[in-house]
């Protein structure tokens, strides 16, 4: 049976959820090294949490963004009751909240717990809208390694960049001061562009914006 979401009683998920990635967390700790490569499959609960929570987010962004246009342009689809209004934005503000503990475990150096965020379903590429930041350059730029190994082995598309324009090599080059780091990420950035047909143009790497 499906679980019904309300205003009152997300808090509680929410707390549900970041017991589960701290249990995870531990569970990880005691893995031997060799099997950290693959990523666990989330638990039913985290899969239907994470879902509602971004299905509900992203569909009150597009209520919310169509308010400031004319009503012949807006889509009546996007229409919204008040309470599902009001839910969409709950969820949205509990997704910022841990998606900003994701990055900050990044920006950390915390692999185990940035593994734990991932195996329990949270979307690793997220970021949000204000910066555009995301879990590969918070680690990049803080040289904080133990994570960016755990993200590079998953990462799906290493040319996402931040709201400046800046891939993850840039800032560790930059703010990690890690040119190792910022070679193996051009790497990676090269090899998405040959798949994909897009560009991988960088700035110059000596401008410190």
């Amino acid at each position: 049976m499906a679980t019904v979401f309300t205003v009152e009683n997300i808090p509680d998920h929410v707390a549900s959820y970041r017991a589960r990635i701290e249990r995870r967390r531990i569970a990880i700790e005691s893995r031997p090294r060799e099997k950290r490569f693959a990523l666990a499959e989330p638990p039913p609960e985290s899969k239907e949490f994470i879902k509602a929570m971004f299905d509900a987010a992203v569909f009150g962004d597009l209520r919310i963004r169509d308010d400031d246009l004319p009503n012949i342009f807006r889509a009546p689809s996007h229409e919204l009751t008040a309470e599902e209004e009001t839910l969409a934005r709950v969820f949205r503000r509990a997704q910022v909240r841990l998606g900003r503990e994701f990055i900050e475990a990044a920006r950390d150096g915390d692999g185990d717990l940035v593994r734990a965020f991932m195996e329990e379903g949270f979307p690793m590429a997220w970021s949000e809208d204000r910066n555009r930041e995301t879990a590969l350059h918070a680690a990049a730029g803080s040289r904080a390694r133990p994570a960016i190994r755990v993200l590079v082995q998953h990462w799906p598309d290493f040319l996402i960049r931040d709201r400046r324009g800046r891939l993850a090599s840039e800032l560790a080059y930059l703010y990690g001061e890690d040119p190792a780091m910022a070679h193996l990420l051009g790497i990676k950035e090269r090899k998405d562009a040959l798949a994909t047909g897009r560009p991988v143009a960088r700035r110059v790497y000596a401008y410190r914006p």
